[in-house]
């Protein structure tokens, strides 16, 4: 696994090379299966290119925002106002941003972070490319994984009783959500 992250991060780090010329900060999206590799390739270009990256997790709906019909929409589970006013509007400007991290298990959020934005900021989860967020971003990755692949890695990192919610509730609504914006059609990279 260890070889093919980094044959992954070399690769977009030479695709990302021409665009580090800008004077904002380069915006790299990775989005892509649970369980794919997105957040170790996001810790791993973090370390190779001394990037800031901050995660889809953090902004998940809070549950008390969660209507059916917003729940029903493909994404609908993540707060994309917060997101954007947050950390991509003030980052696409090269300014420092504050956020708080929604915490799922806690249903709270932590203590504000100020982030001085470093030349490469990767957004990386699930949801990073919906088309609300397209415009913010110079590149955009997806990564998949095959589905028993994806299964085991759950099963292994979140126990049997989470994995059996990720196999009847979240993938289906990743898969939807990919399928509905043709989400892996509109990167700039898949791996």
């Amino acid at each position: 696994m260890q070889n093919q992250v980094n044959e992954i991060c070399n690769k977009i780090s030479n695709e990302i090379s021409p665009l580090l010329q800008k004077s904002k900060p380069l915006l790299i999206a990775i989005d892509g299966n649970c369980a794919a590799g997105k957040t170790t390739i996001a810790k791993h270009l973090s370390l190779m290119l001394s990037a800031d990256v901050v995660h889809m997790d953090d902004f998940y709906l809070p549950l008390a925002m969660r209507s059916e019909e917003q729940m029903n929409r493909p994404g609908g589970n993540i707060d994309f106002d917060r997101l954007i006013s947050e950390v991509l509007q003030p980052l696409s400007k090269g300014l420092e941003y504050i956020y708080r991290a929604y915490n799922c298990q806690t249903a709270d959020f932590s203590e504000p972070s100020a982030v001085t934005p470093k030349p490469i900021t990767v957004i990386e989860g699930a949801y990073s490319c919906h088309p609300c967020l397209e415009n913010y971003f110079d590149y955009k990755v997806f990564v998949s994984v095959e589905e028993e692949k994806q299964l085991d890695r759950i099963l292994k990192r979140n126990g049997e009783q989470k994995a059996m919610e990720f196999k009847t509730k979240w993938i289906p609504r990743e898969n939807y959500y990919f399928d509905f914006f043709d989400i892996m059609n509109k990167c700039d990279i898949i791996f």
